[in-house]
């Protein structure tokens, strides 16, 4: 048996005994495990201390709650790690052999990779960028969607944007079925590759009004992706004025 189903068996057998659930028997049980786990070494020049809740990928409080055990603790085993493991054996190890959650093995990982100077906020685990920008549009949906779709008003509010993040999203707005803008029971979505990179869009309905969010995913370098913010800022900012 291994150590995470030997975990997840002791945790239900408390859980039976005392009556608690299974999160509280979970943190309990990890609390006792606490001397296994090598202890947190001193912050030197070279490796600073993580600030608290300031990692970007997950509070110390959300993962202190859900895992027993802040970022600190979680730090310190992967620190007894060789650094060059990689996100997805990292991850993997705090899921089989710690019993910590899916999500939260991958928030923790990113945590510990950006306070080690491994990854910096917007890098995947791949070396290459992203970068999300939203807007609360001033029109349903519907209305948003049927803007999208139309060549001729598209032309006013795509005019100034670089040629190739224009000529990338006119292709995935010309895209037909499964390719181009879908349309779902609680707004839409649209991808498309724009070179070497992917584009997302996401609409969601909220009331009277609608957001949409643009992710820009495979990014170069870090330049590239504060290039493109600035460019998809004013892009969907154009968007919007064009519905006002």
């Amino acid at each position: 048996m291994t150590r995470a189903a030997k975990l997840k068996k002791a945790i239900r057998e408390r859980a039976r005994k005392t009556g608690e659930s299974y999160s509280a028997a979970r943190r309990q049980l990890l609390k006792k495990r606490a001397p296994d786990v090598p202890a947190a070494a001193p912050p030197t020049a070279q490796e600073p201390a993580a600030p608290r809740g300031a990692t970007g990928a997950v509070s110390d409080a959300a993962c202190r709650e859900r895992t027993g055990f802040g970022l600190d603790h979680w730090f310190a085993v992967l620190d007894a790690l060789n650094t060059d493991i990689g996100h997805t054996a990292a991850a993997r190890h705090l899921r089989e052999q710690h019993g910590v959650g899916a999500w939260y093995s991958q928030g923790i990982t990113v945590a510990w990779e950006r306070a080690r100077g491994l990854r910096q906020v917007n890098q995947r685990a791949t070396g290459t960028w992203e970068v999300s920008v939203s807007r609360v549009l001033p029109r349903e949906c519907a209305v948003v969607v049927a803007v999208l779709r139309a060549a001729e008003p598209r032309q006013g509010w795509l005019t100034g944007a670089p040629a190739d993040l224009a000529r990338a999203l006119r292709a995935g707005l010309s895209a037909k079925g499964s390719r181009g803008l879908v349309e779902k029971p609680t707004g839409a979505v649209l991808g498309y590759r724009q070179g070497a990179s992917r584009v997302e869009w996401r609409l969601t309905a909220r009331g009277q009004k609608a957001v949409v969010s643009v992710s820009h995913m495979r990014i170069a370098t870090r330049a590239e992706m504060e290039e493109r913010r600035g460019q998809w800022r004013a892009l969907l900012d154009a968007l919007r004025a064009a519905l006002a």
